[in-house]
C-alpha cells in the first residue's frame, strides 16, 4: 500500500498516471531473491502511466492505493517458491511532470511460500 498527503494547502488536480504508484518515473523498485546463502537481482520493473481519468485530491486528503507484486516481479510467484524476495522501494519524481513525489524509502521482506502456506510480506519504512 502507497500512500500521499496534499500538503501544498491548495486542490490538485491531475492525471491518475501521474500518482507514485502508477508512474514509472516516480517508483523505484529493486528486487533480490535470497535463496540458499546467497542473493540474485530479480528482473523488476517499474509500473506504467496507462490511466486517463483526471483525479483531484483536496488540501490535507490522502490518496493511496496497492500495487501487486506480481505486476513488478517477473515470474514473482515461481521465485517466491524459490526463496525469500526482498524489495527495496523508494518514492522520487525524476521528471519535470507536475505533481512531483517524495517519500520515505521501504523495505519488504516476503519470506519464501511453502507449498501448504501463503506470503506474509513484512514492511520497513523509515519515516521522513
Amino acid at each position: 500500500m502507497l500512500a500521499f498527503r496534499n500538503t501544498t494547502g491548495r486542490t490538485l488536480s491531475f492525471s491518475e498516471g501521474h500518482l507514485p504508484w502508477n508512474n514509472r518515473y516516480a517508483l523505484r523498485v529493486n528486487a533480490l531473491l535470497a535463496k540458499d546463502g546467497k542473493v540474485t537481482r530479480l528482473q523488476a520493473h517499474a509500473p506504467v502511466s496507462d490511466h486517463m481519468r483526471d483525479v483531484s485530491v483536496q488540501p490535507g486528503e490522502v490518496a493511496s492505493d496497492g500495487i501487486l507484486f506480481g505486476d513488478l516481479v517477473r515470474d514473482f510467484e515461481k521465485f517466491n517458491r524459490e526463496g525469500d524476495i526482498i524489495v527495496h522501494f523508494s518514492i522520487e519524481s525524476r521528471s519535470t511532470v507536475q505533481p512531483r513525489f517524495y517519500g520515505a524509502p521501504g523495505v519488504v521482506l516476503i519470506p519464501q511460500r511453502s507449498r501448504f502456506s501463503a506470503s506474509c510480506p513484512m514492511i520497513v519504512t523509515k519515516p521522513r
